[in-house]
């Protein structure tokens, strides 16, 4: 039984006239406390949720700072960024088709999305 549920027992039992009122008035007050700290860090919960998203902005920043790594003249770089983004590259006589791979970490955890795209000559 939720929260809310008890409450309304309560106050059922004191129209009734049954039970000791001091002490259901205090159960009342313990659950009404409770029930803040519940939706207190529910709204934590989901002010947390928003900030979380991956929006575009945070997609442009992130690769805005492998851009002068490629622009640069050293091919080490170049290598390791591309090894940072891509996980395969097939070419065949009339297209090359390149996997990427995206890393994103939300929230503590991380997941893998696969990208793929496939360019015809």
């Amino acid at each position: 039984m939720g929260i809310e549920g008890k409450i309304s027992n309560l106050l059922k039992a004191i129209t009734e006239g049954g039970g000791a009122v001091h002490s259901i008035v205090e159960k009342i007050k313990s659950l009404e406390i409770e029930k803040a700290a519940v939706e207190a860090r529910l709204h934590e919960f989901n002010l947390r949720q928003k900030q979380d998203l991956i929006t575009e902005d945070k997609i442009i920043n992130y690769l805005f700072h492998y851009q002068n790594d490629l622009l640069g003249a050293d091919p080490t770089v170049c290598k390791r960024v591309a090894e940072e983004f891509v996980e395969s590259v097939v070419v065949k006589k009339d297209t090359i088709e390149i996997t990427f791979k995206v890393s994103v970490v939300s929230n503590g955890g991380d997941g893998a999305y696969r990208v793929e795209t496939t360019i015809k000559l």
